[in-house]
């Protein structure tokens, strides 16, 4: 039997307590955030569990020797700094080991205490769910009975007030834990919330006298001629205390005076030595939860900050960070002449704590703004500096309240304390600013390479891995936590129900195998940031913030000299004429007013001239390097006039008929209603299979592109083909690409190669699938941007490709995805378009003269507009369809109607064909706005350039960029 907080606990053997369920949830995600494991294992037998502690503290008494022994030498050699003898160290170590026994005792008594508090919890929740009719568990995603969820938060009432105490009577290395817990309303419960808070600044003060002691030893008996003090602390932490202070030269200003506790030294080291010990233990009974680079990493940093002068140091280098970058914020420097290693006097900053929003209400704060400085000062110091406070929490954060201070502004943040920071070396400071900024726009190439970076060894799910990082550096106001866990409630439900409709299970991750002690830090910043935007109730979105300061040090990490982002032209044959400088002054226009990230156009006639080309801008917001002629662009169902070509080749040299049934080719596309569907209600979009899509879309099933022919060809059409048009806006290249996989019995990226794209000689510039030379080879692929105007697919995040911002995965560019990811520069689209323009004899380089006929007619069906979901991938919706092209009407300068082909791509890419006039227009962007005004506006100034009125919907609409610019 052991006594555990006065009464008697029995010795048996215990199994490991997981952290799970939807009530334990909250805790799990706070120790993890803490970089504890979020289990809590417990050997067979208590015995068992304190022997192997023991054994984990002799062995560090005997490590601690050794390094007390050196110390000791050097002392003798070098003297004391303190005036002890080796006899006063040698008895003051006697007594440090006399501590550590019954400091050991009372914490894992107390941690046991609480575990065994919630495992009855857990019992009697399982039983009272059975006699419910309910599973012993709660599914995830789950809502309890009220009268379990009355269970649980009894527990954390129990609880919360004993962890309190415990911190309260262990206090050092403990107290930085409980504020850390009571910083995260967003995830700890409120017990624990209101019982926590107090740590933030009300730790016990050390008395006056303890005070006067230890300014004696490190400024001299003599201190108190130059300095007056008030004896009651203003506020007292973990390792200090501070005082409002006066030097007696200048009594007008104050100084704050932060003296350390005495004996917290000690107290630090034996609190890690005892984390350590507890993640022994851990790892000991799961081998794949080794976090004990924690505890090591944690160490070091805690040591330093036990050194003031240190922290002297660090005061001095982020204020000089924070005047160069412009942050509006305060950072209080150190008063030359009074630093030493357990105390020191620096400028004292008047404020008031940012921990309640009524008081910052009252002072007039504007919380948003207040906020969003913070998150500015702490994303300049981890992303440009890479240096930053590794220990933040609310109580040290404050609001200026001394107008001379902060210049009559009442939202200038004053950061405090920076004893424990963390320095990123520069390749680990470029990889945390790619995790940032690539969890903002969505990439999961960037993420992985950035947890690649950082030495990160798991098994990745890019598209998981995206969505557990953006939920972690999302903020959520107090008054949306409840709604904000009911909706992730929700979805887990959700996702459990189609994982169990689909007939499978949830496959467990392996666990990370190496990962980067910084992220500890890391962590604790975002933490931070989270948790005030939760406690102020401020709908703040940091991460954008704390992204644009990664996305430029990104953009800075790219040598200068590839930085030139001039406007470049293709050759001098073009370089004088009108059009070409029409659409070179209105791209750099659109540049300035910043109306395109990096853009292409070029105009080509069928006799391989080029009449004008230019580019524009840059590869991605993170990457500076400049658009060149040759850089490709994804240009998403602009690629689906190239596929159409190459079947009507096929249809040309007689290897297939359009009027026939895709199933006469295609035998498994001839059931269940799609017997009769033609190949030439195919590339109307006619098909009936608009929406057609995996039950359990993954990743890697919609990019196999053989599994997707097999899907469309056992698909149900939910109209009757050839009745209804429906753009099919991913279904149109599955079903070609099977179709001319029976017809030609090869893939459909070689037959598209051999038909359209070698023998216009595009090879380099135009592809369905990027080769790994190509992904490789820097400067190259154009990165895009979404714009908020993109369509939010209703599917969510269960349909990949249905999210542009994923086309610029590796994965992805790599793959085959007829209908969606052909990759070109405007130059070769351009000629692709200037291909169907037919030559003297009506025919053209591709198409002979009936076939271009055919490609512009309606054939017989009448031109009903859609009205279905799938138009909002349809970047022309009100255009006609041909076979496989929009019909764009076109007018002269004397009325006549002039025919157009071409199609766009979502975002805005585009490409056109005026035959009449012989030429192939192109324009390509990566900044992606649904209503693509920013391609219009160049359209707009070619067809001027070419005296032809273009149709409605390739006009801008309503106020043009450039005259709002």
């Amino acid at each position: 039997m052991l006594p555990t907080q006065g009464r008697l606990l029995p010795s048996h053997g215990w199994q490991a307590f997981p952290v799970q369920g939807p009530h334990n949830l909250r805790l799990r995600l706070s120790l993890l955030s803490l970089g504890l494991p979020g289990a809590v294992p417990w050997s067979p037998g208590l015995v068992a569990m304190c022997s192997a502690a023991a054994a984990r503290r002799r062995a560090m008494a005997t490590a601690a020797r050794a390094r007390d022994v050196d110390e000791s030498r050097t002392t003798r050699k070098a003297g004391d700094a303190n005036g002890k003898t080796p006899q006063e160290l040698t008895n003051l170590r006697f007594s440090q080991m006399l501590l550590a026994v019954p400091r050991a005792v009372y914490l894992y008594a107390n941690v046991f205490a609480v575990w065994w508090d919630y495992r009855r919890t857990r019992t009697r929740a399982e039983k009272r769910r059975l006699a419910l009719g309910l599973p012993r568990k709660a599914p995830a995603g789950s809502d309890e009975p009220q009268e379990v969820e009355q269970m649980w938060e009894a527990a954390h009432r129990r609880n919360a007030p004993k962890v309190r105490r415990t911190v309260d009577r262990l206090r050092g290395f403990w107290v930085k834990v409980g504020q850390y817990l009571s910083s995260r309303p967003d995830v700890v419960p409120t017990a624990y919330i209101e019982s926590l808070a107090g740590l933030q600044d009300g730790v016990a003060a050390t008395s006056w006298q303890n005070v006067v002691c230890t300014l004696n030893e490190e400024f001299g008996p003599k201190w108190a001629a130059s300095l007056e003090l008030e004896r009651e602390p203003l506020a007292a932490a973990s390792i200090a205390q501070v005082h409002r202070g006066w030097l007696r030269d200048d009594l007008r200003t104050p100084v704050a005076v932060k003296v350390q506790h005495r004996g917290v030294d000690v107290q630090m080291k034996l609190d890690l030595n005892n984390f350590s010990v507890l993640l022994d233990l851990l790892r000991r009974f799961d081998p794949d939860q080794d976090w004990r680079p924690v505890a090591s990493e944690w160490t070091s940093a805690v040591r330093s900050e036990l050194d003031f002068k240190k922290e002297a140091q660090n005061l001095r280098e982020v204020a000089g960070n924070m005047k160069r970058t412009g942050v509006k914020v305060i950072v209080p420097e150190p008063v030359e002449g009074w630093i030493a290693q357990r105390a020191m006097l620096m400028d004292f900053c008047e404020g008031q704590a940012a921990r309640d929003a009524a008081e910052l209400q009252a002072l007039g704060v504007d919380r948003q703004v207040f906020l969003e400085r913070v998150c500015q000062a702490f994303a300049a110091q981890i992303h440009e500096d890479g240096f930053f406070n590794a220990d933040p929490h609310p109580g040290n954060v404050h609001v200026s309240t001394n107008t001379l201070q902060n210049g009559g502004d009442p939202n200038v943040p004053v950061l405090l304390d920076y004893g424990l920071t963390k320095r990123f070396e520069p390749p680990m400071r470029l990889a945390f600013a790619r995790l940032m900024h690539a969890s903002h726009v969505s990439d999961p190439d960037g993420l992985e390479r950035a947890l690649e970076d950082m030495g990160f060894i798991f098994e990745r799910e890019p598209l998981e891995d995206l969505a557990n990082m953006r939920r972690l550096f999302t903020a959520v106001p107090k008054s949306e936590v409840a709604a904000q866990r009911m909706d992730r409630k929700r979805e887990l439900e959700k996702q459990s129900k189609e994982a169990e409709k689909a007939g499978s299970t949830t496959r467990r991750r392996r666990p990370v195998e190496a990962w980067p002690t910084e992220l500890v830090f890391f962590l604790r910043v975002t933490g931070l940031l989270k948790g005030l935007a939760s406690s102020l109730d401020v709908p703040i979105d940091y991460m954008s913030v704390m992204a644009k300061v990664a996305r430029q040090t990104l953009r800075e990490s790219v040598p200068a000299e590839k930085q030139d982002v001039r406007d470049e032209t293709l050759s001098p044959s073009h370089a004088s004429s009108s059009l070409q400088r029409r659409v070179e002054g209105v791209l750099d226009k659109l540049q300035k007013c910043g109306q395109i990230r990096g853009m292409q156009v070029s105009v080509a006639h069928a006799d391989g001239r080029l009449l004008a080309s230019a580019c524009s801008g840059e590869l991605g917001s993170a990457d500076p390097r400049p658009v060149k002629p040759e850089s490709l662009f994804c240009v998403f169902s602009a690629g689906k006039a190239p596929c159409a070509a190459a079947v009507l080749r096929m249809a040309e040299s007689r290897k297939l008929r359009l009027n026939a049934p895709v199933a006469q080719y295609w035998t498994e596309f001839g059931q269940r209603g799609k017997e009769s569907c033609t190949v030439e209600e195919v590339l109307r979009h006619r098909a009936g299979l608009a929406d057609v899509l995996p039950s359990s879309p993954s990743l890697e099933k919609l990019l196999d592109l053989q599994a997707m022919e097999q899907m469309v060809a056992e698909a149900s059409p939910k109209t009757p083909p050839g009745q209804t048009f429906s753009y099919h806006y991913l279904t149109f290249g599955w079903i070609l690409a099977g179709l001319v996989r029976r017809v030609a019995d090869r893939d459909f990226e070689t037959v598209l190669r051999e038909l359209i794209i070698e023998p216009l000689g595009l090879t380099d510039e135009m592809m369905l699938g990027v080769p790994e030379e190509l992904l490789s080879r820097p400067g190259l692929l154009a990165s895009l941007e979404v714009a908020q105007s993109l369509p939010r697919s209703s599917a969510g995040p269960a349909i990949p490709l249905l999210s542009p911002a994923l086309f610029n995965m590796r994965k992805i560019r790599s793959a085959c995805v007829p209908a969606a990811n052909m990759h070109c520069s405007a130059r070769a689209l351009a000629r692709f378009y200037a291909g169907l323009a037919p030559g003297a004899n009506g025919s053209s380089a591709l198409l002979g003269a009936e076939m271009l006929k055919d490609l512009k007619s309606l054939g017989n069906y009448e031109a009903v507009p859609s009205n279905t979901a799938s138009d909002q991938y349809d970047s022309n919706p009100s255009a006609e369809y041909g076979l496989g092209m929009k019909v764009f009407r076109f007018s002269d300068k004397d009325g006549r109607q002039i025919e157009g082909i071409g199609h766009g791509g979502l975002g805005g890419s585009i490409g056109l064909a005026l035959p009449t006039l012989g030429l192939g227009i192109a324009v390509t962007t990566n900044s992606l706005d649904m209503n693509g005004m920013a391609p219009k506006e160049v359209l707009a100034a070619v067809f001027d350039e070419l005296n032809v009125s273009p149709p409605s919907d390739l006009q801008p609409q309503g106020v043009k960029v450039l005259q709002a610019a």
